[in-house]
């Protein structure tokens, strides 16, 4: 007779850590996105990885490559130039 009555609802789907809050969610997202950041090359990011890159001020070293794949993706031509500073003369 101790038995608990069945709970209402849904699941938990993740069974070790239980149900998360949104906050949580986004937390996880945001960890797994600067992971793939780090591991792959900036022509394999995805458009929100590099929105990520542009968000984020840790990240300011990434700022070209997130530009240049995202202008990629969005279907534009891009061509990298090296181009020299001049000196500024007194």
């Amino acid at each position: 007779m101790s038995e608990k009555p069945e709970t209402r609802g849904r699941k938990p789907q993740n069974k070790v850590r239980g149900a998360m809050s949104s906050a949580e969610r986004k937390m996880h997202q945001i960890e797994r996105q600067l992971t793939r950041i780090n591991e792959l090359d900036p022509e394999q990011w995805t458009r929100a990885e590099c929105l990520l890159v542009l968000s984020r001020k840790d990240l300011v070293g990434l700022t070209k490559w997130a530009l240049i794949q995202l202008a990629k993706l969005h279907g534009f031509n891009v061509t990298i130039t090296k181009t020299t500073q001049k000196e500024a003369t007194p």
